[in-house]
């Protein structure tokens, strides 16, 4: 027999965005979301210089270097491969890590948006809010 439970009244965080996250991804954030991924999976060492050496973006025209401005060295995690959609949801998991566990456990993340639902008043839901852009803005993203 399966148990019936009550309905809860829930809320959405239905919009959450991470602004500009590809972008923001630095060279350092995902250093940190490796060493966080090694703790669950063995990452060699040319493994991890492969995959930040990956996000060395080279594009040329009229034979002129095109540098981005606010990556220093060429660093620049892509949208629309497949390596930057993994280092992406790497970087996404590491971040919804550094929320409390009772939060992180109700929020799904793909790619640079996420949906969450919790229960309770207005009020606990902005202070979750608030928790999330905190752990975002800790590191280099809104």
């Amino acid at each position: 027999m399966v148990q019936q439970h009550p309905k809860q009244d829930q809320a959405f965080i239905y919009k959450f965005d991470i602004v500009n996250f590809y972008p923001s991804i630095s060279r350092e954030l995902l250093k940190k979301a490796l060493d966080f991924a090694a703790a669950f999976v063995e990452i060699s060492a040319e493994d991890r210089d492969v995959i930040l050496d990956t996000k060395q973006s080279l594009l040329y025209s009229a034979e002129t270097a095109w540098v981005k401005k606010d990556a220093p060295n060429s660093f620049d995690v892509t949208m629309g491969s497949f390596d930057g959609a993994e280092s992406c949801e790497l970087v996404g998991t590491y971040l919804l890590c550094q929320l409390p566990e009772d939060i992180r456990k109700k929020v799904g993340l793909y790619r640079d948006g996420g949906l969450g639902a919790f229960s309770g008043t207005a009020k606990r839901i902005e202070c979750i809010k608030k928790q999330f852009c905190k752990v975002f803005a800790n590191n280099g993203s809104k």
